[in-house]
């Protein structure tokens, strides 16, 4: 797996990940975008709003345009640790609104905190393709600045290639600066109800 350089540890810390104060956007992925979230999906957002530093737990909302209208909602977040580790490389992630759905969990590839994160999402895997997704700092995007170099050759050299957009450059421009929000529950999904 992507995850599993060792080397790459102390640059795959979920605490720092989560920690961010920073809008994130989510650039591109591997995979279509309505394999995780509705079709016409764009401008998917999270930005972290409360921090339990004690149970490494974070609060955050996540906010996806989608139809003309903004759908936004709470998520928790949980940074882990796996054995052999020295810092926590994956994290769990539930809608706070909806725990019944369960908690997910994902590996963090690679990070430079504040600036972007590469996420595996295993739930979406096939045999031929790692799914992994591009985070991105809102405030790099929004200064017409392309995403730090490093990330994006990690990106290709331990995901792949492939990339589907999810951020369009008109994103600012939808509402999601002034948090409009037309929905507050879960927009109806091509596939399994899913996390970030």
């Amino acid at each position: 797996y992507p995850e599993s350089v060792q080397e790459l540890q102390h640059y795959q810390d979920a605490s720092a990940f989560l920690n961010s104060t920073s809008r994130i956007v989510l650039l591109y992925q591997t995979f279509e975008i309505e394999k995780k979230y509705p079709q016409n999906s764009t401008c998917v957002w999270v930005k972290r709003v409360e921090v339990n530093e004690t149970e490494k737990t974070f609060f955050g909302a996540i906010s996806l345009h989608n139809n003309d209208s903004w759908w936004v909602t709470n998520l928790t977040f949980k940074a882990m640790t796996l054995k052999g580790y020295n810092v926590s490389t994956f994290f769990s992630a539930e809608y706070t609104k909806y725990p019944e759905d369960g908690k997910q969990y994902f590996p963090v590839v690679y990070q430079e905190p504040g600036k972007c994160a590469i996420i595996r999402d295993p739930y979406r895997d096939t045999e031929s393709q790692y799914a992994c997704e591009l985070w991105v700092s809102a405030s790099i995007l929004q200064k017409g600045k392309n995403p730090p170099k490093r990330c994006t050759i990690v990106f290709d050299y331990l995901c792949g290639t492939t990339k589907y957009n999810v951020y369009d450059a008109d994103c600012p421009n939808k509402g999601a600066k002034r948090n409009e929000t037309t929905s507050t529950t879960k927009p109806t999904e091509a596939s399994t109800p899913t996390l970030i």
